[in-house]
């Protein structure tokens, strides 16, 4: 029987009215993730019930990797919201664009955000001392008229893994 252990390094995001940058790192890695704006969603009339939220260009993760590839995912890890909105997965990143050399993204396509984790990217290592950046809508599925007029919040756990 073979055990093999990946190093992890974790990012937990708790996203509120004001733009935020949080970091975890050891000697040759890094991921940091910044707000580029404020995180939130304002829904005041029934248009806003039904329709695709979006905040455009709302994160940057910026990753250096100089002794391996990276896997970079997120989830969500704490969620307020009601009890009809709970099994909706109703947070998503969708790419927009990277300055980096030698990247696959999962998907071009929205990525909702679920309990568990949801690859990103994958990031080939770089010897040199430099981040990759990559950036990201925020998104929000409509809620629909069965929730209850709240706050919501979230928290989004962002975890660098590699081999």
């Amino acid at each position: 029987m073979r055990v093999s252990f990946m190093r992890k390094l974790v990012v937990a995001a708790i996203f509120f009215a004001v733009p935020v940058v949080v970091q975890a790192q050891d000697n040759s890695s890094n991921l940091t993730v910044a707000a580029n704006t404020i995180l939130s969603f304002d829904i005041q009339t029934a248009d806003d019930l039904e329709q695709t939220k979006t905040i455009n260009n709302a994160l940057t993760i910026d990753v250096k990797s100089r002794k391996s590839s990276a896997s970079v995912s997120a989830k969500v890890s704490y969620a307020n919201i009601p009890y009809s909105l709970a099994s909706a997965n109703i947070l998503g990143l969708q790419f927009v664009s990277s300055t980096a050399p030698g990247y696959a993204v999962s998907s071009q396509n929205i990525i909702y955000l679920t309990g568990t984790d949801q690859l990103l990217f994958t990031q080939q290592k770089h010897s040199a001392n430099q981040y990759r950046h990559y950036v990201y809508d925020l998104v929000m599925k409509p809620v629909g008229y069965t929730a209850s007029p709240s706050n919501f919040s979230f928290t989004i756990t962002f975890t660098m893994s590699q081999p």
